[in-house]
């Protein structure tokens, strides 16, 4: 071994270069500075500061995580990586862009490249690549796998195999095999083998039903009605090697008529029923177990939102819709059908405007959409006066009920026909409780006309009454009106005449055959009537016991407040009567004149007094009170008669020629006779002028003007005897 120790190496003169031959150089100096080259087989010692210098041949030993890769002598890290400067001979290489791009050139065919990939939880991921052959993914982690061309343009890969989901941002394939699901934001291309649902079938217990389990079911049901659509395409997955899958236009229960429009494998047992559903399928079909007829269930076939018919288990949602725009309607009229206004809430539209709804508080209306009631219709057109019709049909009996309203008035009315007449029958507990005919008439408790009235009200052995009453805390009462008017139009007015029928009420009786008047109460027009003024009497009148016999008037109320009565004949029958409620007559009237005041008692009879007599009744049967207060007198002068014509009068008994005096005798005087004296003051005359009676109160006058004279004759007399005497 040569070892040189030299401290000071400095060339001399103009050489540029020295040469030390050694096999092992040991420098101490401090520095060493050249500006030639300095060449050695190997450098030993911190070459830290040393730059320039380039590795060579396998001078750098390059592992991957641990495991010897090679030596190389240029170590090239591309885009992507930072490299730190050299530092106490170490270099630091960081990846700065989580997409990495890797480059291997010249790979020949069927070699093999592997990448892996360690996450920060130390999950790995390795991609294989194989040129010129496939890709494959192994030990992906679940959040599967992206892969985006470079510029965004989009990636052509001849075929993907993964085992979780994966992400791409555009992805141009040839084909897809999947047994999970593919979702993309835009899909193009042709989609014509897209299947639009897919069902995998079962059989429920007892073979009593095939079982669905897929799209529109939330859980496997038993046997559901399907809703196709014309133009989508549908898969039943049948893997029961049993139960062959049949689709066929014959309802179920049987084989049928097996319908293959569109159909691809059907009758399948193990494997996939493709229907691609045509155009002009029918609106419903059928599937059907060809082995087991109550395995089975109905399909509908829709067109969009256009339906010729449809069944529904479940529940269907649609749209609001608008008045103008139903969200249910018929095809070719888009402005006819059913929408939802608001919440709870159905309306129904008809040329693009509203026809009814029900609301939400049950309520329809029909013509109005604010219903107050129950059933609200209502009539805008004056022209619209029938409303509603219920109607009955038996072969070609027909029976209907218009119900209609007079905008005019308001005014209900009723329009009926059939075989029976057109009456309105109002039926109460299982039987008819009134009715009116087809004469208008109002019948209650009865279904056949009893007196040809326009309201009549019949009852069996129990009462029949009709109740007028009134609540109110002031005077009026209840009413019953009767009225009348000479005009024939039904509300017009024309004056009526004195003596007109204003009302009637008529009491009849059976006769064994039919029912007769016994007695009335009329009102008729007593005066001549006017401008709010009726003159009115009442009449009542009674039919006698004469066979045939009418009412016949008894007795009337004035429009003064006279009261007549009219008796039966002229005898002693009593014309007028009043009793109390003992029955014990206070008042009566003879159909002969005799008025009698009744034995009650404060009758006059027994309620007596010692005062004279003051009543007097005249020849026209009037009664008057005889006064004698100079207050009712008038020409009071003394009178001229006196005892002369008192001596003319004849003093008489006689007996009444009255039934009623009987043999009495009676004391008095000749009315004539009194006249023929020239007493006419004390005389009462008929009304032809004859005398009638006689004012016997009013003859005390006569009487005292008899005694003063004679008594005056006395005391002459007397005077004349004394002075005698005194002689």
């Amino acid at each position: 071994m040569s070892i040189l120790n030299v401290n000071t190496i400095q060339p001399v003169g103009s050489a540029q270069t020295v040469t030390v031959s050694a096999t092992n150089l040991k420098i101490g100096a401090t520095n060493i500075n050249a500006s030639g080259v300095i060449t050695a087989t190997t450098f030993i010692g911190d070459g830290s500061g040393l730059s320039g210098v380039v590795g060579s041949g396998s001078g750098v030993i390059v592992k991957d995580d641990g495991a010897l890769v090679g030596t190389a002598g240029t170590i090239n890290f591309g885009s992507n990586l930072s490299v730190s400067a050299i530092s106490a001979g170490i270099v630091t290489v960081t990846g700065t862009d989580t997409n990495t791009t890797y480059t291997q050139a010249a790979v020949a065919d069927g070699s093999n490249v592997n990448l892996r990939l360690t996450g920060s939880d130390s999950t790995i991921d390795d991609i294989l690549l194989t040129a010129g052959t496939n890709i494959t993914f192994s030990s992906v982690t679940a959040g599967g796998l992206t892969i985006s061309a470079s510029g965004g343009g989009g990636g052509s890969i001849a075929g993907i195999n993964t085992s979780g989901t994966s992400t791409f941002t555009n992805l141009n394939v040839t084909g897809v095999s999947t047994v999970g699901v593919v979702t993309g934001a835009t899909y193009f291309g042709d989609g014509s083998r897209v299947v639009d649902g897919r069902w995998t079938l079962g059989a429920s217990a007892g073979n009593n039903g095939y079982t669905f389990t897929g799209i529109g079911f939330t859980e496997t049901t038993e046997d559901p009605i399907l809703y196709l659509e014309r133009g989508a395409v549908y898969e039943f997955v049948n893997n029961m090697n049993a139960h062959p899958f049949r689709i066929q236009s014959t309802p179920n229960g049987s084989t049928g008529t097996q319908y293959d429009n569109g159909v691809t494998n059907n009758n399948v047992s193990n494997g996939t029923l493709r229907f691609e559903v045509p155009f002009n399928a029918p609106s419903i079909l059928y599937y059907q177990c060809t082995a087991h007829s109550n395995m089975g269930g109905i399909i509908n076939i829709l067109d969009g939102t256009n339906l010729s018919q449809l069944n529904v288990t479940g529940i269907t949602t649609v749209a609001a819709g608008t008045t103008a725009a139903p969200s249910i309607t018929p095809t070719g009229d888009s402005n006819t059908g059913i929408f939802f206004p608001s919440a709870d809430t159905i309306a129904f539209g008809e040329g693009g405007s509203e026809a009814a709804r029900i609301d939400s508080s049950g309520r329809f209306g029909l013509g109005t959409t604010s219903a107050s009631v129950r059933l609200h219709v209502n009539v805008d057109s004056a022209s619209e006066t029938d409303v509603a019709r219920f109607q009955a049909s038996n072969g070609s009996d027909v029976q209907f009920l218009d119900i209609g309203v007079d905008p005019t008035g308001n005014l209900v009315s009723y329009d009926a026909t059939g075989s029976t007449g057109g009456a309105h029958v109002f039926r109460r507990g299982g039987g008819e409780a009134m009715r009116i005919d087809d004469a208008s008439r109002l019948l209650v408790g009865t279904s056949s006309n009893v007196g040809g009235q326009g309201l009549q009200v019949v009852s069996g052995a129990g009462a029949n009454h009709l109740g007028l009453f009134k609540f109110g805390n002031n005077d009026d009462g209840g009413e019953l009106t009767f009225g009348t008017s000479r005009n024939g139009t039904i509300g017009s007015q024309t004056i009526v005449n004195n003596n007109d029928f204003l009302g009637r009420i008529l009491f009849r009786g059976s006769d064994g055959s039919a029912f007769v008047r016994g007695a009335e109460i009329a009102c008729q027009v007593d005066g001549t009537p006017g401008a709010n003024t009726m003159p009115g009497r009442l009449v009542f009148s009674t039919t006698s016991t004469t066979a045939g016999a009418s009412p016949t008037e008894r007795m009337r109320i004035a429009q003064d407040g006279r009261v007549t009565t009219k008796g039966g004949g002229t005898g002693a029958t009593v014309a007028l009567n009043v009793t109390n409620s003992a029955d014990t007559a206070l008042f009566n009237v003879r159909n002969d004149g005799l008025i009698g005041t009744g034995t009650a008692t404060n009758s006059p009879y027994n309620f007596t007094t010692a005062s004279a007599a003051n009543m007097f009744v005249d020849s026209g049967g009037l009664v008057y009170r005889s006064t004698s207060s100079l207050k009712y007198k008038k020409n009071v002068a003394d009178a001229s008669f006196g005892l002369q014509e008192l001596l003319s009068l004849r003093a008489v008994t006689y007996q009444s020629k009255t039934e009623n005096d009987g043999e009495t005798v009676y004391a008095g005087l000749i009315a004539e006779e009194v006249d023929a004296a020239g007493l006419q003051e004390f005389v009462q005359y008929a009304d032809d002028g004859t005398p009638d009676a006689l004012a016997y109160g009013n003859m005390v006058a006569l009487c005292i003007k008899a005694i003063q004279e004679q008594q005056a004759v006395i005391a002459d007399l007397q005077a004349k005897v004394a002075a005698l005497e005194a002689q």
